[in-house]
């Protein structure tokens, strides 16, 4: 994710640490850990470090833009690059949710997320690609996103910041699809097994 400069307040004055966010997979939250420890502020000041907040804040944002050419699309393929070939094996399963008519349905229950990628594009492009090739999420975005015939672009932090949502009320889309299937195919739940 991302480093950040921490200023925690001590009794012996301001620490100063940088610190990084991640994704936890086993507790699937995000969270923070000390990458490296600068010190107090008062034992910082120096000749060439006047100013130890200003200079330890342009030492982390540097190592933010190393971070990031690091995973540049040299090094690691990402969702934005422009595929040769493309996998069109999910239409039957594209057809058949666009009959659903769910998605403004489930634009207007994102909506106060204000996300900046359309959480009905994630929810069908996970679907079919679990279908295609299933995966990890890293792969999925990386690998199986790009390849998918008019897929939208969603990143991999916007995958974890859709499943989060998602998992917060995810009762309430499996009622929607069912609700939305119901008007099309009955089901039985009666046993007859008597």
């Amino acid at each position: 994710m991302a480093y950040f400069l921490r200023k925690e307040k001590k009794k012996k004055g301001t620490y100063l640490q940088m610190y990084e966010s991640f994704w936890d997979k086993d507790k699937k939250q995000p969270r923070t850990r000390n990458v490296k420890s600068f010190g107090y502020v008062e034992d910082l000041i120096s000749d060439e470090i006047p100013d130890p907040i200003k200079f330890y804040s342009d030492y982390v944002k540097e190592q933010n833009e190393n971070r990031t050419k690091a995973l540049s699309e040299e090094s690691r393929p990402r969702a934005f690059s422009n595929p040769v070939e493309l996998n069109i094996g999910h239409f039957l399963l594209s057809s058949i949710i666009d009959e659903l008519d769910v998605k403004e349905t489930i634009d207007i229950l994102a909506s106060q997320m204000r996300f900046q990628f359309s959480v009905f594009d994630l929810i069908t492009q996970l679907v079919y690609a679990r279908i295609i090739s299933p995966c990890s999420k890293s792969k999925t975005v990386s690998r199986v996103f790009p390849y998918l015939y008019g897929s939208s672009t969603i990143s991999e932090d916007q995958v974890y910041d859709g499943y989060s949502f998602l998992g917060e009320s995810y009762k309430k889309y499996i009622d929607l699809f069912n609700h939305s299937y119901e008007r099309y195919f009955k089901r039985d739940l009666i046993d007859k097994s008597f």
